[in-house]
């Protein structure tokens, strides 16, 4: 069983967590890593300047995704984040939504 703290308080995971997107700006990746399942995903969406120890051997044991969101497109701008994409305007991930 995983166990992961967030801003709402201990949560018990009996497979770990699959996702995690942090948004806060405050990524506790020595204390989230463990608690992820095997294969699981981490998605970072702020916290731009925040400097942060990565456990890399947690990382690697649990073979874990950690991605960055670069920016966020609403969906009637599909086109827009799409030209930045084939343009290589913008670099990271682009996320569009509803």
């Amino acid at each position: 069983m995983s166990t992961c703290s967030s801003g709402r308080g201990l949560y018990r995971l009996p497979d770990g967590v699959d996702v995690w997107w942090g948004n806060s700006g405050r990524h506790d990746l020595v204390s989230l890593l463990p608690a992820m399942r095997q294969g699981g995903r981490v998605i970072l969406m702020s916290g731009i300047t925040t400097e942060r120890l990565l456990p890399v051997g947690v990382a690697y044991t649990h073979d874990i995704s950690l991605l960055g969101v670069g920016r966020t497109f609403p969906l009637d701008e599909a086109a827009d984040a799409h030209r930045a994409l084939e343009t290589g305007a913008f670099r990271g991930r682009i996320v569009i939504v509803p």
